[in-house]
């Protein structure tokens, strides 16, 4: 599992998460590891790569199609929860 975390340090916005469950006795061990990542904008990064796309008629990294997926699941989530 990956979890990215907006509210803490640069040093630990992304932690790895591997679970391994144990045969023996069904127990779950976890292993946690954070990933560096270069400090920067993350909006200020989109909105570039957006304009170079438009400027230089380039597809962006995530795709209209991606979008619609990503908002479907949102939504199938949103209607288990109620």
């Amino acid at each position: 599992m990956i979890i990215f975390d907006d509210l803490t340090n640069w040093g630990k916005k992304i932690q790895l998460i591997k679970y391994k469950i144990l045969k023996r006795d069904n127990s779950i061990k976890s292993e946690k590891k954070f990933i560096k990542v270069k400090e920067s904008e993350p909006l200020l990064n989109q909105l570039k790569h957006f304009i170079r796309c438009i400027n230089n008629n380039l597809e962006p990294l995530t795709s209209s199609r991606e979008v619609i997926k990503t908002m479907k699941i949102l939504q199938i989530s949103t209607n288990q929860i109620k």
